[in-house]
């Protein structure tokens, strides 16, 4: 009620706020802070001693914080008003996290009723990538429980406009057994067991071409579709069609990749793989206002064999840019009893596309010495690494100015000057 009250305040501050929150007003800090532009409904009832609960991290994060309290008020104005579902963050995470049955997500998909405003909006934008890409599989994701409702929704959607688009979402259901996909393994460890599995796979048609031919299965070579017999070369199908016969049949290859336990060994064990990076950045710092402009970034990964050189650029951009992240701006923000007061997507400030440094140079170094197919290695988080230790080292080249805590915020950095001049002789 307090909010449609107060409907014109927040028509007259929305756009401004989200310009704040996507840093291209950050003047509006001092205003937000002051606690009399804002509108306050519900969620402003949480806070209690601001200044405690921010302490040297400054005005700026503190204003961060209001500014998502005000976004939630509109969230739980539109969950009430428009969709029970909605949320910044995720949306229907409830319906997917921690639930012990699918029976409420079931009842939501099937209820029969009109579809929810939102939906609506994402069948269209689902209709349109249809329209543009008319693709034969859809392949559905479901990384958060927040995601599970949507994938779901999709699918359903799917099926019942396109039923001839197939719908795939995988699950541990649908492939073998693996560890994990994390740190950087999948390439040598995932890769070397799809190798061996096509080497087993040339092994019996080398097998099979032998008995046919009568020759010796070691004077045959299976290399890119072709199976080369001492005398002549064949097509895997011109082996396979009278190997198999009448009844027919196929071939399944098997490889299998795992690092066996070491007992003895300091560390539990030698690694699977490796990876090694170089990264160098060029930083401009404005004293006025501790703000840290990155006009030059290097990343120089020695990746071993790039399978896909493209994937591996975008990689080692994207652990730059990330890496950039938790040095520029990431960090929690505690109150007095130690709870986190940032938990939204909105106030734990990650780079966007106006944070990135004004020239990125991705380079990549080719051995082929690495344990993965071709002599290929781990790669992504060595790119990442390195980052806040050469950031910080082009600060203090830039200014004198030595910070050794992270994230490197412009007060932070400013505060570390103040801290310099102090301390010149």
């Amino acid at each position: 009620r307090r909010m449609v009250q107060l409907n014109e305040d927040y028509l007259r501050t929305i756009d401004p706020v989200m310009e704040f929150l996507r840093g291209r007003k950050p003047e509006l800090a001092h205003l937000v802070c002051g606690r009399q532009w804002l509108p306050e409904a519900s969620r402003f009832g949480q806070t209690t001693d601001l200044d405690h609960d921010f302490g040297h991290l400054g005005i700026h994060d503190k204003a961060k914080y209001l500014a998502t309290l005000y976004l939630e008020d509109v969230s739980d104005l539109i969950a009430e008003a428009v969709d029970p579902h909605f949320g910044f963050s995720r949306y229907a995470e409830r319906l997917g996290r921690s639930a012990s049955t699918f029976d409420e997500l079931e009842d939501e998909l099937t209820r029969d009723q009109p579809e929810r405003f939102l939906d609506q909006i994402m069948a269209a934008l689902l209709q349109q990538k249809i329209t543009d890409y008319s693709p034969a599989i859809v392949a559905l994701s479901v990384p958060f429980p927040g995601n599970l409702y949507s994938a779901f929704k999709c699918g359903q959607w799917l099926k019942k406009h396109h039923p001839g688009i197939t719908v795939v979402m995988g699950d541990t259901f649908s492939v073998p057994y693996d560890q994990q996909t994390s740190a950087s393994r999948s390439t040598v460890l995932m890769g070397n067991a799809v190798l061996r599995a096509c080497r087993d796979i040339q092994a019996q048609l080398r097998a099979m071409a032998a008995r046919l031919h009568g020759v010796e299965a070691d004077t045959i070579v299976v290399d890119r579709g072709v199976v080369r017999l001492p005398d002549r070369e064949l097509t895997v199908l011109e082996v396979l069609k009278p190997g198999l016969g009448k009844l027919g049949g196929e071939l399944i290859g098997n490889g299998e990749m795992r690092k066996e336990d070491e007992p003895g060994h300091p560390l539990g064990g030698s690694p699977a793989f490796f990876e090694f990076n170089c990264t160098a950045i060029e930083a401009e710092v404005d004293e006025a206002t501790g703000d840290v402009t990155l006009v030059r970034h290097v990343t120089v990964s020695d990746v071993g064999k790039a399978l896909n050189p493209l994937q591996v650029r975008m990689q080692d951009e994207g652990a730059a840019i990330m890496g950039l992240g938790h040095t520029l701006m990431e960090h929690y923000i505690f109150d007095a009893t130690g709870r986190i007061r940032n938990l939204g997507a909105i106030d734990y400030r990650i780079p966007t596309s106006m944070d990135l440094p004004l020239e990125l140079v991705s380079e990549i170094v080719e051995n082929e010495d690495g344990p993965g197919p071709y002599g290929s290695k781990g790669m992504s988080e060595g790119a990442l690494l390195c980052v806040a230790p050469a950031v910080a080292a082009a600060v203090r080249d830039a200014s004198g100015a030595v910070i050794r805590d992270l994230p490197l915020t412009p007060e932070r950095v400013w505060r570390a000057l103040q801290e310099r001049d102090r301390e010149a002789p």
